[in-house]
């Protein structure tokens, strides 16, 4: 999903508090999410689990937040 960062804020809050997704490695503080200076192109990946039955979400995990590794050759 490509889009402004306030809506991708948003969406990662009600992951991470309402269905209480953790962060992908302990060196991300908390709050993280919430941070203000995420790079245009920055990158996160999450594995939704949906349930069969209800089609319901069962699981949400983050195994990247904000990458902006593509970045650093810019620099």
């Amino acid at each position: 999903m490509v889009s402004h960062g306030i809506v991708i804020r948003q969406l990662f809050r009600i992951f991470f508090d309402q269905f209480g997704c953790k962060l992908p490695n302990e060196n991300l503080k908390i709050g993280a999410h919430n941070r203000l200076d995420v790079g245009n192109t920055n990158w996160s990946k999450f594995v939704i689990e949906v349930s069969d039955e209800n089609h319901g979400i069962k699981s949400i995990s983050c195994e990247e937040l904000f990458n902006e590794n593509h970045l650093s050759a810019l620099q």
